[in-house]
């Protein structure tokens, strides 16, 4: 009880200390880094005698695992830290597709890892209850070993509201945004830029203007694919879903929920979600619209689909677009795909669906209770958030994957121009994986396209109807939303398929409605409002 009223008090001191500081972070992206790149706090020698460390975590976003490393273990940037520390990463990895049973069978075995990534992804309760059922510690505990750590927790208010749980612990190490940067938004729509050019076509900001460049390329190019769309009939990233005002696939997220007007809501209830899917029946059946998008499934499927030549459109990480075109200039020098604006019903209209919701503070970590020196761990996690650690998570190795210039530091071709590999896999095998435990940059300045993001999805979305990763669902409501969720996602998937090939008739739609609320849709929903109101009230 004690610790809890500790905690309460310490966010009420850091909302009064921290209200500048949030102004001030958010100031100057690169500003911070500047500094950070000074190296004024540095990595220290924790261990006269080596020490290992054993760490799980899955590598199924990894693509730098078994094309540019064998394995975790081999990242440049922990034998780096090895060599500064004395403490040895031994990375347990599970195999691709098995990482859910693998976890499960862990938990079971009451032997645990000693760091854990990406605990509450997989763990099916709230972090409150890991530390009531002792399987992880309390972070709360272990922070005067961290001070690197606390500090950057510290640096604002909405850093600590995400961190500290509704009942006063801090289960989870904290991946947070540089600058608390809001609207970051890091996938979207790409588009064919020569095949604009070469239909003499401006570039396309509305669903009707969209609908005439795909029939051209039909039509007059000849495409037989023209627009990509997941397998699940949704659009990475919800490129295509924003204009219509509905969130319901995006890598960031782990369900369709969204908000508006503080309310959560649920995508396949909408308007907005019939208008979609009966605009992309209409493209189907026009064939706008890859015919076999159901079977494009894995990572490799997708990059032969988007550099055969067939494919003018569709959404994707701002990311891997370099190695899109780099893999399609080999068939067509002219090849160019680039960042598309947002579609919407009507030319200037905002959209409120993106990658996150202002800030973005990441739950990355766990320490569990089986480590045997839980006080070595977060002394090692806090390494990362020095100003050395941080060039290393964030920048790998200078000279290779980044130089100096001007004080900035600034990636190389290795990682920007790169025929072979994408710069997020790159950067997965020299810097930090896709999650860790250090401030990160936020893949802004990995390519050019990268760097158009800015300019172009940022200023059409403001993210307002996204849910704030802070929002922590407690045991109940996590139990509630895990016995119903999954069956209604796969019966949405199912569904949003074959309203689209033409397989379900459009008039079946509130028959379809109705089966989503006997499924628990509502009482899904209202798990997440109840965490939702939690949040705005901490």
């Amino acid at each position: 009880m004690a610790k809890r009223v500790l905690a309460i008090l310490l966010i009420g001191l850091l909302a009064l200390s921290s209200c500048v500081a949030l102004a001030d972070i958010a100031e100057d992206r690169d500003a911070i880094i500047r500094e950070k790149a000074k190296l004024t706090t540095k990595v220290e020698r924790l261990t006269e005698e080596p020490v290992t460390l054993t760490l799980w975590a899955d590598t199924k976003n990894n693509g730098a695992v078994g094309t540019l490393i064998e394995k975790l273990d081999d990242m440049e940037m922990l034998k780096a830290m090895e060599e500064k520390t004395g403490v040895r990463i031994e990375c347990i990895t599970p195999p691709v597709g098995e990482d859910e049973t693998a976890f499960s069978l862990m938990l079971a075995s009451g032997k645990y890892p000693d760091i854990i990534i990406g605990f509450h992804n997989y763990y099916a309760y709230s972090g409150d209850t890991a530390i009531e059922e002792g399987i992880i510690v309390n972070i709360n505990d272990l922070l005067d070993y961290a001070p690197n750590y606390k500090a950057a927790m510290e640096a604002s208010e909405f850093r600590t509201k995400s961190v500290i749980t509704d009942e006063g612990n801090i289960p989870y190490i904290a991946m947070p945004i540089v600058a608390d940067e809001p609207g970051l938004n890091v996938g979207g729509p790409i588009i064919r830029k020569d095949l604009l050019a070469k239909l003499g076509m401006d570039m396309p900001t509305t669903y009707d203007e969209l609908h005439t460049f795909l029939t051209r390329c039909k039509e007059e190019l000849g495409l037989k694919r023209p627009m990509a769309l997941d397998s699940n009939g949704a659009s990475k990233y919800d490129g295509l879903t924003a204009g219509f005002g509905f969130h319901l696939k995006n890598i960031c997220t782990t369900h369709a929920f969204y908000m508006e007007d503080n309310k959560i809501t649920y995508a396949p209830l909408t308007d907005g979600y019939y208008e979609y899917v009966s605009t992309m029946a209409q493209w189907y059946s026009e064939g706008l619209i890859d015919p076999d998008f159901a079977s494009v499934v894995t990572f490799d499927d997708g990059v032969a689909m988007i550099t055969s030549g067939e494919c003018a459109y569709s959404t994707d990480h701002s990311g891997i677009v370099g190695m899109y075109n780099s893999v399609g200039k080999t068939l067509n020098p002219d090849f160019e795909f680039g960042i598309a604006p947002i579609p919407v019903r009507n030319a200037g209209d905002k959209v409120h669906i993106g990658s996150s919701s202002g800030a973005t503070c990441y739950s990355a970590a766990a320490i569990s209770t089986t480590c045997a020196n839980p006080e070595l761990a977060m002394r090692y996690i806090d390494q990362w958030f020095t100003d050395e650690g941080f060039m290393m998570a964030n920048y790998g190795v200078e000279g290779v994957t980044y130089e100096m210039v001007d004080g900035m530091p600034t990636y190389t071709d290795f990682v920007m121009n790169n025929p072979d590999m994408d710069s997020v896999a790159i950067l997965s095998a020299y810097a930090t994986p896709v999650t860790w435990f250090s401030e990160y940059v936020g893949c802004r300045d990995i390519s050019d396209a990268t760097r158009e993001v800015t300019g172009i999805w940022d200023e059409q979305n403001d993210s307002a109807g996204v849910i704030p990763g802070a929002v922590t669902l407690n045991s109940a409501e996590k139990e509630t939303y895990g016995d119903l969720y999954s069956e209604i996602s796969s019966y949405v998937e199912e569904m949003t398929v074959r309203f689209i090939m033409g397989l379900e008739p459009l008039e079946n739609y509130p028959t379809f409605v109705e089966q989503l609320r006997a499924l628990g849709a509502e009482e899904a929903i209202g798990a997440y409002q109840s965490a939702y109101d939690r949040y705005l009230s901490r």
